[in-house]
Parts: structure tokens; sequence; C-alpha cells
């Protein structure tokens, strides 16, 4: 157990509030924050939400049991959030960085939003990022100042102390919050608080004037600084980022290497291919396993940011998409019908189309319509390898031999898919502007196919 962060992640939040009576805790209350949120006396309602319950079922073996007067809620924190009418005096966010896509929904607009729909009149919402105690590398400070100016979006006043762990704070009413370490130690003292790291001395070091004004410049937005959201979840990539450069990895370069990695692996499978229509069913091929897959990632992202992490919907929509290219594959191999060039070319308008469309309606859609429109997306993949085998191995038996080529261009798609959309698509362009992206994509192979569908067979 981690005294100084059980300490930290709740004393600081509900020192900020002069009589906190109701606390709202997110993740990380079996390690210990629990017990020290109950030493603040004046607290009469605890709830805590643990999204994970083999967390809640250790909990007897390794921590200690969650008090009595705390009620816990099996649950995904921001889906609690969401469906809640209860309100509170304060709402801690104690959750790792958001340096993955599953982390990064805690600490974009929307979520803010719905957190400040919780907050009483004089409530406040808090969080914590790893930082550094001495030095912030430009790439934490890029972090961090999208984080606040996030934040800056929904509430009315937003503050913030420096250490290893910098805390955020921000309330829907200017004047409630304050950085003054003499009024936090006095509230201190006033409630008889008996701790081992949040304590006077360590109060006046970390809010020293110095550190905290050199916070605040590090952290103020610049005009170029985005706001992290749901469909625009660039503080992942930032996260990401910094947590390559802490450990000289390189995130961006070796992103950038296995980025060309597959794609001179596509462009080498491609030249085994002859020219003409079999190069373009193979260009085909790699477009289209690059945008479903990327089209799947956006469907998991969107539902995930929509309807909380759980983990057996999620499960739902993964399968769904994986019949629904079984079920195209199915429907291809059995139907008839000349010009498969032109076929081609009208299923790669189709990729064209639905990345687009899955972003319009992605935020109107009911829980239900995720695995719906996985099923559709699969579909349509399915039936478009089936099209693009037929029109690449149009020539006769003795091209058979090469029977693999074209399903390692449909995963090295895929694959490079995967890559370029979780690691820069996404957080970077956002869902809609990447959608875009991938829709212009399609345009070449499909006007390719669709003057070739002219051509006498055998060109």
């Amino acid at each position: 157990e981690d005294v100084s962060a059980a300490e930290e992640a709740v004393h600081y939040a509900l020192l900020e509030h002069p009589s906190p009576r109701s606390l709202l805790l997110i993740g990380g209350g079996m390690s210990g924050s629990l017990r020290e949120a109950l030493k603040h006396t004046s607290l009469e309602r605890v709830e805590y939400a643990e999204m994970d319950p083999a967390v809640l079922g250790l909990a007897p073996r390794f921590f200690a049991a969650p008090p009595a007067p705390v009620r816990t809620h099996t649950i995904d924190g921001r889906l609690f959030v969401k469906t809640t009418r209860a309100s509170f005096d304060v709402i801690v966010v104690n959750l790792p960085d958001p340096q993955t896509a599953q982390w990064n929904r805690f600490y974009t607009e929307e979520f803010f939003r719905e957190a400040a729909a919780r907050l009483t009149g004089a409530g406040l919402v808090s969080f914590h990022l790893t930082a550094s105690e001495n030095y912030i590398s430009p790439e934490l400070a890029t972090l961090l100042a999208c984080i606040h100016k996030t934040l800056g979006e929904v509430f009315a006043d937003v503050a913030a102390i420096p250490g290893e762990q910098v805390h955020f704070f921000a309330a829907n009413r200017k004047g409630l919050l304050t950085t003054d370490p003499r009024v936090l130690a006095e509230r201190l003292r006033a409630r008889g608080l008996r701790t081992q790291y949040v304590r006077e001395y360590f109060m006046r070091f970390r809010m020293s004037e110095d550190r905290m004004a050199e916070l605040d410049r590090q952290m103020t937005p610049r005009p170029d600084t985005r706001v992290n959201r749901d469909f625009e979840p660039v503080a992942y990539y930032y996260g990401a980022a910094w947590w390559g450069e802490r450990f000289r990895g390189g995130y961006g370069g070796a992103v950038a290497v296995l980025a060309a990695a597959g794609g001179l692996l596509a462009v080498a499978l491609l030249r085994r291919a002859s020219r003409g229509v079999r190069r373009i069913a193979g260009a085909a091929t790699v477009v289209t396993g690059f945008t479903l897959i990327g089209v799947e990632m956006m469907l998991l992202l969107g539902f995930q940011a929509l309807y909380g992490y759980v983990y057996q919907q999620l499960a739902v929509v993964v399968a769904l998409f994986m019949t629904g290219a079984a079920v195209g594959s199915w429907v291809a191999t059995r139907a008839r019908g000349s010009a498969p060039m032109r076929r081609l070319a009208l299923l790669q308008l189709g990729s064209a189309v639905v990345a687009p469309l899955v972003c319009g309606v992605m935020s109107a859609l009911p829980a239900m319509g995720f695995p719906a429109m996985a099923l559709l997306v699969g579909a349509l993949g399915g039936y478009q390898f089936v099209i693009a085998t037929r029109v690449f191995f149009a020539n006769g038996e003795e091209d058979r031999r090469g029977a693999g080529l074209l399903y390692g261009l449909d995963l090295a798609g895929a694959c490079l898919g995967a890559l370029v959309f979780g690691a820069y698509l996404i957080p970077l362009a956002g869902f809609f502007k990447a959608a875009l992206g991938v829709a212009a994509l399609n345009l070449a192979p499909a006007i390719a196919a669709a003057r070739a569908s002219r051509r006498k067979p055998g060109r």
C-alpha cells in the first residue's frame, strides 16, 4: 500500500472544500484512499465506483475492507456519473493518466460536463496526473496545458498544485478554490486529521510561490493548445508521447518505423502480382483492410466513451464484426453475376462512405446500435474480399499458387490501419477528420476499378 498516494488522492481534494458532506471516489479506493477519506468526519455519504469486480473480490486478502459507511458500485465510473441522480460536494477521479483511450475518457470535455452536472453548488472535481517534482519537459507541459484548457472549457474556476503528482481542482463557481497553503493547513488542523504526507510543512513547500508560478507558466494554454474530447482524444497521444520521452522509447519514431514497415510489406506483396487488374484488386484489399479496422476501432472507442467500459458489450461489438465478415463472404460466394471489377468499384465507394457515415450517426446510436453497425461493416469487408479474390485470380488456375497473397494484403492493411488509427489518426485528427481521410483514400482504388471495368477482358 502506497500511503503517500492514498493520502494525496483524497485529502487535497477534501481540504479544498470548507465542509464536505458527500464524496464520490472513482477508482483506487481499495489501496487506502477510502480509509483516508473517512478521516474527514464531516462526510455523511461516501460512494465508490469500481469497474473491476475482481478488485473488490481480492480486497479482503490484500487490502482493508471498505468501511461500513461506504456504498460501493461495481460499475464503470463514467457510466455511474452519467446515470446517477445524486449530487456530491467532492468528486475524486483516482485513475491512471490518460495514456490510453480507456483512461482518456475521464479527462475529456464531455466527462467534465457530466461531472459538473453532479456537483452541489460549492462542489468540486479533483484528479491527479503523474508529473515531475522539479522539471517539466515539453511533452509533459503539452499534456498539462491540454488538460488545463479542457477544464477551462467547462468550469469557471480551475486550480492546480505541483509535485510528483500534479493535482487539479475545478469548480462551477469562481472563488471556491484555494492554493493558499495556510488555508489548507488550517482546515487540516481544524479537522484533526492524522496524516503522514499531507502535512503543513509539505504544503508550504509544494505550494511555494515560485513553484506555483512555474507550474502556471508551463500549463498555461497556448493558441495551438487543443481541447481533449471524446471523439478528438488528443490527450492520450500526448500522454503516450510523454511516456515514450521518459523512457527514451521514441514513441513517435517507433510508430513511424512500424508504419513504414507495414507499408513496405504491402508494396513487396503487391510487386509479386502482375500489373493491371490484379494490382487494383490487391490495392483495394489493402485499403479496405485499413479502412474497416479503423471503423471498428472508432465503434469500440465511441461505445466506450458513450456507454462506459463494459467488457461484455465490447466483446459483442467485436464478435458481430467478425460475424458480419463471415456472412458477407458467404453471400458473395453464392452470388452470381458478371462484371466483378464493376462491383469492386462500387464496394470501394461503399468503404469510402462507411467511415463518415459511422461518425455522423455514432453519437445518436443506442447501445445496441453499435453491434448492429459492426455487423454491417464486417459484412461489407467480407463481401469485398470475395469479389477482390475473383478479380485477382480471374486469369486462371495457374495463379492459385498465390492463394495466400491476397489474404496477406488484407492483414497487412488491417495491421497498418490499427497502428495508424490508434496512434495518430484518432487522437490527432479526431474521428470525423480521420473518417474523411480514409474516405479519400478509398477513392483511388474505386476510380481505378471503375476505369478497368470498361476495358476489354484480358487487358
